[in-house]
């Protein structure tokens, strides 16, 4: 005979329903937060564990209820200026918000956004606007997105988001693994026969990605046999191009890892791709014809945010996570034109 304590045990020993038991143990805003912390101590305190059978069940049972329910909503909260070419049109949020999409569709949710930008929801308002519509699910755009975040009531809400920065706030989040990514793309280069490898990336940037482009790049150039590691180019304000062709001449690389606009610059300032420099760039997308590099799949990362946030949902897991989680996502490497082998002991074009 099994001594295993049940809910319904826990329940009599509270004097509740064995529901409201369920709810606290699911931290459901449905139950007090005063009632809520008893229940799960004294459910901790007796022995109390899940039957992973019947949680099972309840996730299947719950994911069907959702798959069912109309106009089940998850909402993108962003934070862009309306104007041309803003945030939202540009083409990795492109990427990211049709995975969002894909994900959540298959998931039987929708995405909506809601613009926190110059007053169209003051925090008092777009609470009152979720709770009514019953959205309890938000991915967060922008690092300014969470500091609007931060002013609504969070024990009703479950936040995920694609910015390194957000797990520091307790924000579980789906990021591109830049560190592996990057040292993929120097041991590709290696191996096309490039042994001046140069890195031009932004302070923003840097700081934005937790230095793992940086730490990249110092690793796979400290530990190759073959290939020789320069200083880092940091894309200098206010004369950025005249500052890249100085390091440029400076350090003799024979590639450049960077973003579409470095690419951009080097041309700009007299520089042949592929006759002078290679190029390999760090965020490709499908506009990028003839570009070698990483595709980082930013559509990935919106599938992991949904996927983050309906798991919480499905058990009613609201406000902020105990300990937040992280998804890495790895970069698909795209050849292209821009990045031809090299022959051994061909010079640089600088």
């Amino acid at each position: 005979m099994s001594n295993r304590i049940t809910m319904q045990d826990v329940a009599k020993r509270v004097g509740c329903s064995k529901n409201a038991v369920s709810l606290a143990l699911r931290n459901s805003p449905q139950i007090g937060a005063a009632t809520r912390k008893r229940i799960q101590e004294l459910a901790k305190k007796m022995g109390y564990r899940p039957n992973p059978m019947v949680s099972a069940l309840m996730a299947q049972n719950a994911s069907r209820v959702s798959k069912s329910s109309a106009g089940t909503v998850i909402g993108f909260l962003t934070h862009w200026p309306e104007m041309k070419n803003n945030g939202r049109q540009h083409p990795n949020t492109i990427q990211f918000f049709a995975g969002m999409q894909r994900r959540a569709e298959e998931l039987g949710y929708r995405v909506e956004e809601f613009s926190t930008w110059a007053g169209h929801f003051t925090p008092k308002r777009l609470h009152q606007v979720l709770m009514t519509r019953g959205i309890h699910g938000l991915v967060l755009a922008t690092q300014e997105c969470h500091e609007e975040f931060q002013k609504l009531p969070r024990e009703h809400y479950i936040a995920a988001g694609s910015c390194p920065e957000l797990t520091e706030c307790g924000v579980s989040c789906a990021i591109t693994d830049c560190f592996g990514n990057l040292v993929m793309a120097m041991k590709k280069l290696e191996f096309l026969g490039y042994r001046r490898p140069g890195l031009v990336i932004s302070h923003f940037l840097d700081h934005h990605t937790n230095f793992q482009y940086r730490g990249g790049y110092d690793a796979s150039a400290g530990t190759s046999s073959r290939m020789t590691g320069l200083p880092i180019h940091y894309v200098s304000r206010p004369d950025p191009r005249t500052s890249l062709r100085q390091w440029v001449e400076a350090n003799r690389p024979d590639v450049v890892l960077g973003h579409f606009t470095t690419l951009q610059m080097l041309r700009e300032i007299g520089f042949s791709i592929p006759g002078d420099l290679g190029f390999a760039i760090l965020d490709r997308h499908h506009a990028h014809k003839g570009i070698a590099g990483f595709d980082s799949r930013l559509d990935l990362l919106g599938e992991a945010c949904i996927d983050l946030i309906t798991s919480r949902l499905n058990r009613n897991e609201f406000g902020p996570p105990k300990n937040a989680r992280t998804i890495v996502v790895h970069g698909e490497w795209i050849d292209g034109a821009s990045l031809p082998a090299r022959l051994p002991g061909t010079p640089t074009g600088v």
